[in-house]
């Protein structure tokens, strides 16, 4: 079953157009001709470093290097787009089904329960409010909980909504056939969306979390350069607090929201200590840095293409997709 979101396709598309350009341009400046020309291996150090900045967008150029002790310069220093394998990428951008299969089957052989009587959002008080970001079970980065603990064998899925929700009910669907819940973080824009509204009261009646994903979707940091807060204390404050008053017309109490992820899952230290004024603990998804392949017979982990993420609505790892 696979289904495409033309929304996500777009940000996808422009995810990578925006590392291709910057991986373009620096290219370029190493190619440049210079009067001291460079060493080979001050070549490869500084490709070395542009690729870790490019990450997956390094794999659709094509680079000719010089060989040993040959100089470093214009002639044997070329590159060049892989044309074939981006036009195949930008084919796949936007499929998101198929790769939400895989973690519902994870969830099937890795035994997450529905907790009996259905899931209630769990209740925080002012007392307890970022306690969640203090413990020694969880991984942090920039403050916002990251990951999960990975004693018990629990997956976290997460779902994130703005302004698309295609496959939203076959996501539910498959949510129940398994037994397992999900975390959705959707916008205030998503939430008073009359096309949505039947979603969002399934998401609630079937007892899987809601929680904040901001009011707008605003940027709080810029992509480039230092993470600097884009917004005021009291644009944050404001967009938030808009979005948790959406869910509380979903019958959901204030005290039972405590989770928050934020918009585009891009944060700076500021916005997690911001959160935490208004009771709620951030989460974002795990980078990708782990193989798993799920074995029914002995559930045991090995290597095969999984990419985990992670939020603390349920412990260990998950993957945030947007419905």
């Amino acid at each position: 079953m696979l289904a495409k979101s033309q929304g996500r396709r777009a940000k996808e598309i422009a995810i990578r157009r925006r590392k291709l350009a910057k991986l373009w341009r620096r290219l370029r400046t190493l190619r440049r001709t210079r009067q001291r020309p460079w060493k080979r291996d001050t070549l490869l150090h500084k490709l070395g470093a542009a690729h870790k900045a490019a990450g997956r967008a390094w794999r659709f150029v094509k680079i000719t290097l010089p060989k040993a002790r040959q100089p470093v310069n214009r002639d044997p220093f070329k590159f060049e787009w892989l044309k074939d394998k981006l036009q195949a990428a930008q084919e796949r951008d936007g499929h998101y089904l198929r790769r939400m299969m895989v973690l519902l089957a994870a969830i099937a052989c890795l035994g997450v329960p529905r907790p009996p009587g259905g899931f209630a959002q769990p209740a925080v008080s002012g007392a307890s409010a970022g306690q969640s970001a203090e413990r020694r079970d969880v991984e942090l980065r920039e403050g916002g909980i990251i990951c999960g603990p990975t004693l018990a064998r629990r997956l976290a899925v997460v779902f994130t909504g703005h302004g698309f929700a295609e496959g939203g009910e076959v996501i539910l669907n498959e949510l129940g056939k398994h037994k397992g819940n999900g975390s959705f973080f959707l916008t205030g824009d998503f939430l008073t969306n009359p096309r949505f509204k039947p979603l969002v009261q399934r998401i609630v009646r079937e007892g899987h979390y809601l929680g904040p994903h901001s009011d707008k979707h605003v940027l709080y940091c810029p992509w480039d350069g230092p993470k600097k807060t884009l917004v005021t204390h009291a644009e944050f404050r404001a967009d938030l607090e808009s979005n948790l008053g959406k869910i509380e017309r979903f019958g959901i109490p204030r005290r039972q929201i405590r989770y928050f992820l934020p918009p585009y899952e891009y944060y700076n230290q500021e916005i997690v200590d911001w959160a935490k004024e208004l009771g709620l603990t951030l989460v974002n998804y795990t980078p990708a840095r782990a193989r798993m392949r799920i074995t029914p017979a002995r559930r045991r982990r090995t290597s095969s293409p999984h990419r985990p993420s992670s939020t603390a609505s349920l412990p260990g790892r998950s993957r945030t997709q947007t419905v």
